[in-house]
């Protein structure tokens, strides 16, 4: 009885969450960055492509979630839920293994590396549809007759939740710097400290440099990486007509360090403009320059 009165509910769990994510992929302002960097822009090259299909998912799961909140229930909705969400597994399972540190893309907006953490969200969802399927009469029915199964609901939220390694950074991550692990000298470890990904895209958008060479960028963040103390995007741009790869570092927890930038043709391998350090007055600068290496590796940045 008790696992009967326990699937009736299930329809309303995943009805809530795949809404909620099909919102972020549709509305979220910032969703066509996300899918760009997420590990679906490795199965479709094209950027445009990448956005639509990301799109797509998202109109999905608004239907099927719409479909399994509202009335009458029939089992195939769930059923439709449980095959979107073994798609998903399988997607996740792909992008751990061929690239764990980019983001999986699930929830829209907000971004985080997929993990184990995403992977079990998403068995979560498949086993909670399955269980929905054999409901018998609609989750508002249930939840009138038997309201303790509101509790139920709140608890199955509360772990999914938990699961969504992409809003740790909302609700239990502390700030950057109290992640920073304490190297022998005493100094902050910026190597080895955990910075989410959005912290520091915010940092660069913020910083002199990118102001300085906006301009000249034609595209969003195309790539990015980590390397020490250091985190790197590259853009596509063009420089007095020529096209050429506009690459950032930005300094993690680095006090006083400045992002750095440069701006390299694509044809020639040569650096054609890079943004100077801070000066002692807090004052950025760009200038232009013949062939040199790009910017500083990690190592001979710390």
């Amino acid at each position: 009885m008790m696992l009967e009165a326990t699937a009736e509910l299930q329809p309303l769990v995943v009805g809530a969450l795949l809404i909620w994510a099909g919102c972020l992929k549709v509305f979220s302002a910032g969703s066509r960055q996300v899918a760009a960097r997420s590990a679906l822009s490795l199965l479709l090259r094209q950027t445009e492509a990448v956005h639509i299909i990301f799109r797509l998912l998202g109109c999905a799961e608004l239907a099927i979630g719409l479909l399994a909140l509202l009335p009458p229930h029939h089992p195939w909705e769930v059923l439709l839920a449980a095959g979107l969400g073994t798609m998903f597994v399988t997607y996740v399972l792909w992008a751990l293994t061929r690239a764990p540190e980019r983001p999986c893309g699930c929830l829209g907006g907000h971004e985080a590396p997929i993990s184990w953490r995403t992977l079990v969200r998403g068995v979560v969802l498949v086993s909670v549809a399955a269980a929905g399927s054999t409901a018998h009469q609609f989750w508002l029915a249930a939840l009138l007759d038997k309201p303790w199964l509101l509790s139920m609901a709140v608890l199955e939220g509360a772990l999914l939740v938990r699961l969504s390694p992409e809003l740790d950074r909302v609700w239990v991550a502390p700030p950057a710097f109290l992640r920073t692990r304490w190297g022998p000298s005493g100094k902050p470890d910026c190597a080895t400290a955990v910075v989410p990904l959005p912290e520091t895209e915010e940092q660069l958008r913020r910083s002199t440099a990118f102001k300085t060479l906006r301009q000249f960028l034609r595209s969003e963040a195309l790539d990015y990486w980590r390397d020490g103390c250091w985190r790197f995007f590259s853009f596509k741009a063009e420089y007095d007509g020529r096209a050429a790869t506009a690459v950032f570092a930005v300094p993690l927890h680095r006090r006083g360090a400045s992002t750095l930038a440069a701006v390299l043709d694509e044809v020639e391998n040569r650096v054609l403009l890079e943004t100077s350090p801070t000066d002692t007055h807090g004052r950025d600068g760009a200038r232009t320059r013949g062939p040199a290496p790009l910017l500083p590796s990690a190592g001979r940045g710390k």
